[in-house]
Order: C-alpha cells, then sequence, then structure tokens
C-alpha cells in the first residue's frame, strides 16, 4: 500500500530521485553558509491565472513549466545584465533547454500567488542547470512545497543555436545565485 504524505497525496516515491535533485533542491529551504552571507536564490511571487487552470481547478502541469520560465525571465529583470527580452532581442543570444526534470507533490491551486525560488548550479563553460521549487499556501495558510523542476539550459545563439561562452556578467548573476552540489 503506498503512503500517503503530509498534504494527502500519495507518495510514490520508493528511491531518491535520479541526480539527488529532490535532495539538491530541498536544501534550497535550509539554511546554508551561502544564506548566512546574503548568498540566497532568487524569490520571485507569480501569480495563478484562471488560464492555467484544468477543470479540476488545479494548474495543468505544463503550465508549471511555463510558471518556471517566468521565473527564470523575472530573474533576468530583476538581477540583470540585461532583461531577457531584450539580451535574445538585441543580442541574439538565448538559454535554450536541453534537458528538463519535474517533480510535482501537491497541486496548485487557482486564486493563491506561487512563490518560485530560483537557484543555478553546474555552471559550465557554455551551460547551466536551473532549479525551481514551487510553493503555495496551504488552505490553513501554511507554505508547502507543491513542485520541483531542475532545468539544463544551453546558451546558444538565436541564429544558428550555436553554443557560445556565457558572457561574463551573465555568469556573475548565475554564480550569484548558485547552490553547492
Amino acid at each position: 500500500m503506498e503512503a500517503q504524505n503530509a498534504t494527502g497525496w500519495v507518495d510514490f516515491r520508493s528511491d531518491p530521485v535520479p541526480h539527488d535533485i529532490h535532495g539538491l533542491i530541498l536544501s534550497l529551504h535550509r539554511e546554508t553558509p551561502r544564506q548566512k552571507r546574503g548568498l540566497v536564490p532568487f524569490s520571485v511571487e507569480i501569480p495563478i491565472r484562471f488560464a492555467d487552470v484544468d477543470a479540476a481547478g488545479i494548474v495543468y502541469y505544463p503550465r508549471l513549466l511555463d510558471i518556471c520560465h517566468q521565473a527564470f525571465e523575472e530573474m533576468f529583470q530583476q538581477l540583470g545584465p540585461t532583461p531577457y527580452h531584450l539580451w535574445t532581442g538585441d543580442l541574439g543570444l538565448g538559454f535554450p533547454t536541453r534537458e528538463l526534470e519535474a517533480e510535482f507533490m501537491a497541486p496548485v491551486i487557482y486564486a493563491e500567488p506561487i512563490q518560485m525560488d530560483v537557484a543555478t548550479s553546474d555552471l559550465g563553460r557554455t551551460s547551466v542547470c536551473f532549479h525551481f521549487v514551487g510553493q503555495q499556501a496551504d488552505a490553513d495558510g501554511e507554505s508547502r512545497i507543491c513542485f520541483e523542476a531542475s532545468v539544463t539550459k544551453v546558451c546558444c545563439t538565436i541564429d544558428g543555436m550555436r553554443p557560445i561562452e556565457i558572457p561574463d556578467d551573465v555568469r556573475e548573476v548565475l554564480n550569484s545565485i548558485e547552490v553547492p552540489r
């Protein structure tokens, strides 16, 4: 018989998530030496709209990946060096997704915003892994983790989709929200 987690959802996980993504992302919610120094992951609140939900009144799972991308763009908007739409448009650079993995722990409901935490790891010459944690208040007002996702992106030219080295000013921003593996 499957065990139910605190939200009442059946927990089908019998083994750790591959690549220990669950442990890495949960580390975002524990105080680390980096947080004590003021280096914390980026956080942003994203509203949940009627268009995001399905007939059951919960956010349709592909929309959660779109919400991750909204948090990614907001990170560029707030931390710089250039808003993402200008970076792609004016500089002709982008971060297409090479790999993604997601885990859903609780439904995201309509009307309450979702708090998105964004962190990075595995910052390489042309690629970086983004980690997203979506939290939302439950009926009692307690914050709960609803989903986690890890998305590996590659810095590329828009024209031709050729990988290029991550520019130094962007690397600095990505480094500022990096969590140790």
